[in-house]
């Protein structure tokens, strides 16, 4: 043979895969206590089991299980949930107080935004959507009447402003509120 030859075919034989095979000890020590180790037993061990294993991993499509075997919330055959240690408590605590604070600070910001656009309405004799009460009051003034309507919901009431201008009417707007803030205006 050649040195090329032999060559190639070491290479070959190297290349190729070759299960290998480990032990795994079961040892019972003193006491009763088992230990599984990738060791043999120390002397004090009064009982050794050596299980040879392939190393030879091979992955397997995931099975779906059938719903005969699925495991329902409250089914007690689930393993108990490890009770929480303090830290735990106080970090998911922290968590929920830390969300709230952040929906608070939200709330005031877009409320202080709205209160800068409704100044800006109410100096140009307008209304929107959202506005409260006393927003339309000082940007319209007193209605010529108003409605009222108390469902499950809440209180719905409807203010009736009627247009004059020179002592001539010139038309009718509605402004609905309900709970306290604009919800919706009708011009007539």
């Amino acid at each position: 043979m050649t040195k090329t030859t032999l060559l190639l075919a070491s290479i070959a034989v190297l290349t190729q895969s070759f299960p290998s095979f480990a032990g795994v000890y079961k040892c019972e020590m003193p006491g009763g206590r088992l230990a599984y180790q990738s060791q043999p037993c120390p002397i004090t061990a009064t009982k050794a089991i050596v299980t040879e294993l392939e190393q030879r991993v091979e992955i397997a499509e995931p099975v779906e299980p059938l719903k005969d075997e699925l495991i329902e919330p409250g089914d007690s055959t689930l393993p108990e949930e490890k009770p929480k240690t303090w830290l735990e408590k106080r970090a998911e605590e922290r968590v929920v107080k830390d969300a709230a604070r952040k929906e608070r600070y939200e709330a005031t910001v877009k409320e202080a935004r709205d209160e800068l656009k409704f100044a800006e309405l109410i100096r140009k004799k307008q209304i929107a959507i959202d506005m409260k009460e006393s927003h339309v009051l000082a940007s319209w003034g007193s209605p010529s009447s108003t409605n009222q309507t108390i469902t499950a919901n809440g209180v719905r009431e409807q203010w009736v402003y009627k247009r004059f201008y020179r002592g001539y009417y010139t038309g009718t707007e509605y402004v609905y509120f309900q709970n306290g803030k604009v919800v919706a205006i009708q011009k007539d």
